[in-house]
């Protein structure tokens, strides 16, 4: 919540436990904070399940097992966000609420890119995203790690994935902590990789070594055109090593 984003990711079921995921939305619509639904879960069928949005309804949205009796959070909530229709059931004053909601959240839909920022994925985490996007490799050319705590081991996992990826075209690792062994890891990539245009490495604690990897990686790869160092401890040596392959190649290295 501190990051002024809320995620969203939906089974084909419908959203389970169904009340409290509306309380957390309802909430983050209070407060002015990001609704955002994961693209392959923000279809009708993943946020009301095969019912649509009739099934969606006062009667089987609960805060547990739609057997058990109501609890006092279930009657707070109702009281909160519906006043006495929710209590009674009025179908039109739920359907309203519902509208509303969908309304004012932001999708994760935008056109082949996928953001998975401020998300604290993690090594496993990391791993998933890249499974969906094995499953699917077309549909996403863009792609953002931005502040997750990605360290020079998460960076291996997606150095390997660049090498046999052939449509992500930006990768964002803005914020992280991948260091000159990361950096080395995707220099490597890079050797490989034919389809990325655009890596963004600003603020990953890269130093020298990271930084002539980099640079000597670009005498190889044709493709990429446009690489941030910005805020990286790249010193003189590392430096001089990207402004040489710059003049040579003519690729835009952003370092200031």
């Amino acid at each position: 919540w501190y990051q002024r984003r809320v995620h969203g990711v939906c089974n084909t079921g419908g959203l389970y436990s169904r009340l409290w995921c509306v309380w957390e939305v309802y909430c983050a619509m209070n407060d002015g904070v990001d609704i955002l639904f994961h693209p392959r879960t923000s279809t009708e069928l993943h946020l009301f399940g095969t019912g649509g949005k009739a099934s969606f309804n006062p009667k089987n949205a609960r805060c547990g097992k739609p057997a058990s009796k109501r609890s006092a959070d279930e009657i707070s909530i109702r009281r909160t966000i519906g006043g006495a229709a929710l209590l009674c059931c009025t179908m039109s004053s739920w359907t309203d609420i519902m509208e509303q909601i969908l309304n004012r959240s932001q999708f994760t839909t935008q056109p082949n890119r996928m953001e998975a920022d401020y998300c604290r994925l993690g090594p496993r985490g990391v791993k998933l995203v890249l499974e969906l996007l094995a499953e699917e490799p077309s549909k996403y050319t863009k792609l953002s790690f931005a502040r997750n705590g990605i360290d020079y081991r998460i960076a291996e996992v997606l150095a390997e994935a660049l090498r046999h990826n052939t449509h992500l075209q930006g990768l964002c690792l803005i914020s992280n902590q991948i260091g000159d062994a990361g950096a080395k890891a995707l220099a490597a990539a890079l050797r490989h990789n034919t389809t990325l245009k655009a890596l963004d490495l600003f603020e990953n604690e890269i130093g020298e070594g990271g930084a002539r990897a980099l640079a000597a990686a670009l005498r190889h790869n044709t493709t990429l055109k446009e690489l941030a160092l910005q805020r990286n401890p790249i010193g003189e040596g590392g430096a001089e090593a990207l402004d040489a392959v710059t003049a040579e190649t003519g690729r835009h290295v952003a370092r200031y």
